[in-house]
């Protein structure tokens, strides 16, 4: 019965229904009636169509656009294959099975992206599932699933490399974090600036990685693709072209200006790059992830 009401609750009324070929159930709900606006930091925000800023413009440093002994292209986002109509978004409805995942904090399906949403008591949930984000574009949903990822060890010498861009940016006029992704500048989103009393004036340190949670069973999920780091970049989950904002400009990130953590070293590592590397991804970047299991400190 507690999960009826939760799924009644996250499921809102909606105008179009789109079936993906996956078998996901896509909701076309109007703007203001998103779950965004359960949250009750909310009841009065307007919402915000496009941002007002762009940090960069990231193709000038695309991986498409650098030299490399492999090939690297860009992820296809797969999103719902047809637009909701105006004034409405995508929104991926929650079945009886998410809910019951996100209670063991089990992760979506590996080709999806995910939000999460980590509480001061250690609770939390994925996308939508959580009040606050506030979806926008009409085709692509915060948790839009990849049409091909690439395969872990392929020793195929004419093996392609697929990447996603994801850029997190504040608006200089409204305060609202934007999520932008692939080449194409796809804004899926925001995180309005009432949700982070902390946040107003931009940030002053941000992390790059990845995160687990143990199952009820006490195992710890697979992170990134579920290797450790073994220096190469066709065998492990990676960042590239990471780059920070600020004052009007961006800036590239150097290995002498960040703090290397991993925690359960035995599940899962992380290595920052060296120049000698099979694939010269730059100008910093780093492999990370790890299979997982009973993980100690």
């Amino acid at each position: 019965m507690k999960l009826e009401k939760r799924l009644k609750a996250l499921n809102k009324p909606f105008i179009k229904t789109i079936l993906t070929k996956e078998g996901d159930v896509i909701d076309c709900v109007r703007h203001y009636d998103q779950p965004a606006f359960d949250h009750p930091a909310l009841k009065n925000h307007k919402i915000q169509l496009r941002p007002t800023s762009f940090p960069f413009d990231h193709h000038q440093s695309s991986s498409t656009e650098r030299s490399s002994a492999k090939e690297v292209h860009s992820i296809p986002l797969r999103g719902t294959r047809e637009s909701c109509p105006d004034a409405s978004v995508p929104i991926k409805r929650t079945t009886k099975q998410d809910l019951l995942a996100a209670d063991s904090l089990l992760a979506p399906s590996n080709n999806e992206a995910t939000s999460y949403k980590n509480n001061r008591d250690n609770s939390g949930c994925y996308n939508t599932q959580c009040p606050g984000f506030v979806q926008v574009d009409k085709q692509i949903p915060i948790n839009y699933a990849f049409q091909k990822t690439s395969v872990a060890g392929n020793n195929d010498l004419h093996f392609s490399i697929l990447e996603t861009t994801h850029i997190l940016d504040q608006d200089e006029q409204t305060g609202n974090w934007w999520l932008t992704v692939s080449k194409d500048n796809v804004n899926v989103g925001y995180w309005p600036k009432e949700l982070f009393q902390d946040l107003a004036n931009g940030a002053h340190v941000a992390s790059w990685g990845g995160q687990t949670f143990p199952g009820s069973n006490g195992q710890f999920p697979p992170m990134g693709n579920g290797n450790k780091p073994s220096g190469l970049y066709r065998d492990t989950c990676y960042f590239d072209a990471i780059k920070y904002y600020g004052g009007g400009q961006s800036y590239d990130i150097t290995p002498s200006e960040v703090d290397r953590y991993v925690s359960g070293s035995d599940c899962y590592d992380l290595q920052l790059t060296e120049h000698h590397e099979p694939l010269d991804i730059t100008p910093f970047a780093f492999t990370f992830g790890g299979p997982g299991g009973t993980c100690t400190a």
